[in-house]
């Protein structure tokens, strides 16, 4: 019996929300299809309705994830006006998602850590950095050419902006205690700023 119209999109997404809590608590490898049914309430039948197996579910979980973050970083950068404010709006959108919901950074780690054991994800990873370091080139290149920023390869500076971004995060992740968080994203901006300063 199919489930009624309106109802298979919010079934869908109550499921990959479940499946993402699941993950932030127990870790990737460790949940069962079990877990999930009874984080979100359904039987093990019900999830299998809505995605094939295991991988199907996380690879949506994935999904979601960067589509959450991809639509607050373009909100963030499409509020910006010089190409300064939007290597900041980068800065500040990675930081923030994450003061908000450092759950989001937990999974995201862990879908990581499993991309070495599966293309599909791996692929995903790669694609992932790949349009964030476009933009972030996109930005700079932008800033070199109306006199913002002086000359240099906006390709290595995109990647460096990403690296410092993540390495950062991901420590604070490991250890809140090692500094504070909001220090850490300006101090971000700072290297970068006086990097690319003319």
């Amino acid at each position: 019996m199919s489930p009624k119209v309106g109802v298979a999109p919010k079934r869908r997404a109550e499921i990959i929300e479940a499946t993402f809590f699941c993950i932030a608590l127990k870790g990737y490898s460790n949940i069962t299809m079990q877990d999930i049914a009874d984080s979100a309430g359904v039987s093990k039948g019900v999830i299998h309705y809505y995605f094939r197996n295991k991988e199907e579910l996380f690879l949506s979980v994935y999904d979601k994830l960067i589509r959450d973050l991809d639509s607050h970083l373009a909100r963030k950068v499409d509020r910006a006006r010089t190409p300064p404010e939007k290597v900041c709006a980068i800065i500040t959108a990675v930081f923030e998602k994450i003061r908000e919901n450092k759950k989001f950074q937990v999974v995201l780690l862990d879908f990581w850590a499993h991309s070495t054991k599966n293309s599909t994800l791996k692929a995903a990873n790669a694609n992932q950095y790949a349009r964030y370091r476009h933009l972030a080139k996109k930005i700079i290149a932008e800033g070199i050419a109306g006199g913002y920023f002086r000359e240099c390869d906006p390709a290595r500076v995109a990647s460096a902006l990403i690296g410092l971004i993540e390495g950062l995060t991901i420590q604070w992740i490991l250890d809140e205690k090692a500094f504070d968080l909001a220090r850490a994203q300006k101090l971000t901006e700072e290297i970068i700023l006086a990097f690319l300063q003319k």
